[in-house]
């Protein structure tokens, strides 16, 4: 049976927590592993855990980045299959997060595997999160900044993102435009120069901003997941963002935004996420590692089908 190799970090205490959680679910489901210290170099394991991916401008992030360079080359002899499920990443989840962390095969956020192509109900019908209709008005447009130097965004010139985004809104639209700079780098992105009258939000949460909201904008971070249970139609611009193939990537249709049907979305987005007392029981890598019949996804597309009403459309694997 492979083996799996836990990165601990020093700190902080929520990096831990989830680590060692994780640990116990996988010794309760008899998966051998053993725990590392990141600071340490590499280890060798089949399988690599690590509290979220490289991120340049942190030493922690750093040493994350090097584990898993150094896990790559170590396993550059797997089969193509074997490759898929070599990393595992954790991260904070996108609903609840504050309870849930995301935990996924091979990357952050949108980028990673869930294997949860046509999830049943039952952790979403859990997470009580009430779901606003399609909003059908608005006045303004939210346009979120990230913090520049985040793993999410490090792979693109974030502040030149933000302003050549607010250009190109202006040409398409006369609406008000919100910027919301990140709450941890507000004064990280100038928009000032853009020759792009664009108003800097004053307001201390997203959902003060998305008040009114006609559409959100945002590379990929979670506010294009929030706006969408509130019910504001979202622009996102990245695949590492969650949703990416469910929402509007097409800045030209801000005046006519696609409202697509949420329902298996929103099942499908309830099996990336857990809390640590799931961790710790193994039912995410129950889900994740431990084989599934095939049939069981596709009974529930099907069954979804025959409900009606409810616009989910089967797509190819």
């Amino acid at each position: 049976m492979q083996t799996f190799g836990l990165f601990v970090p020093k700190e902080p205490a929520m990096h831990i927590d989830a680590m060692f959680a994780f640990a116990e679910g996988l010794h309760r489901r008899d998966i051998p592993f053993v725990m590392y210290p990141l600071e340490k170099e590499y280890r060798p394991c089949d399988v690599a855990v690590t509290f979220g991916i490289e991120k340049r401008r942190t030493g922690r992030g750093r040493m994350v980045g090097e584990i898993i360079a150094a896990h790559s080359v170590a396993t550059a002899h797997y089969t193509r299959e074997l490759r898929k499920k070599c990393h595992l990443v954790i991260e904070r989840g996108f609903i609840h997060r504050d309870r849930y962390f995301m935990i996924g095969w091979g990357g952050l956020n949108g980028r990673a595997k869930y294997l949860n192509r046509f999830s049943p109900a039952n952790r979403w019908n859990q997470l009580e999160v009430p779901v606003a209709p399609w909003r059908a008005d608005g006045e303004h447009i939210v346009l979120c900044g990230q913090v520049p130097w985040d793993a999410s965004v490090q792979h693109v010139d974030h502040v030149q993102w933000c302003r050549e985004t607010a250009k190109t809104l202006r040409q398409l639209t006369s609406r008000p435009i919100i910027f919301r700079p990140h709450p941890l780098a507000k004064d990280a992105v100038d928009m000032q120069g853009t020759g792009v009258d664009v108003i800097l939000s004053q307001a201390d949460s997203l959902q003060e901003d998305m008040k009114n909201a006609w559409a959100v904008v945002t590379f990929s971070s979670n506010a294009g997941v929030e706006a969408t249970l509130a019910g504001i139609p979202s622009f996102v611009c990245d695949e590492g963002a969650m949703g990416y193939s469910l929402l509007n990537k097409d800045l030209r249709r801000i005046e006519s935004p696609l409202k697509p049907d949420r329902t298996q979305w929103l099942y499908d987005l309830a099996y990336t996420q857990w809390t640590l007392e799931e961790a710790a029981m193994g039912a995410p890598i129950a889900h994740l590692w431990e084989p599934q019949p095939i049939s069981r996804r596709f009974k529930n597309a099907v069954s979804m089908l025959c409900r009606g009403g409810q616009g989910v459309k089967l797509r190819a694997a």
